[in-house]
């Protein structure tokens, strides 16, 4: 790879430097939603921890985690085709996160889409084989 300098002025490495401060900030706060989020989860507040999981990704769009956190809120409320959606999602961040691919076989299966089922569950078993969840 070849690098290119940049020649930063004091204003420009400032700018940098806040940019990054509010990074930090930003997801700290997506942290701490996520967080209340599970408290709401573990108690099957599912509507208010889907709330709290919304702020999170509002913060840092790209934490996969957030989106699996949702997905697991929408199957619990039989709202299949988000938790879907948001497996996918989770899936585009980091296609190893094993427990989208079961939620999504889990959707799938739920609305009688048992061939997506069948090649979620395949693909969860590719990941962790020793996975005794997974069943033939």
């Amino acid at each position: 790879k070849k690098y290119k300098s940049v020649h930063l002025t004091k204003r420009s490495t400032k700018t940098i430097f806040l940019k990054i401060k509010m990074e930090n900030e930003d997801a700290q706060k997506a942290l701490q939603c996520k967080e209340r989020g599970n408290d709401y989860f573990k108690n099957k507040q599912y509507i208010e921890a889907i709330e709290q999981y919304d702020k999170a990704i509002t913060l840092d769009p790209n934490e996969a985690s957030f989106y699996a956190n949702r997905a697991a809120c929408y199957l619990g409320l039989k709202k299949f085709s988000n938790c879907i959606a948001d497996c996918q999602e989770t899936i585009n961040r980091k296609p190893d996160f094993i427990k989208a691919w079961k939620r999504k076989a889990r959707a799938h299966f739920s609305i009688g889409e048992m061939e997506m089922a069948k090649k979620c569950y395949e693909k969860a078993a590719e990941i962790d084989p020793s996975d005794k969840s997974i069943k033939d």
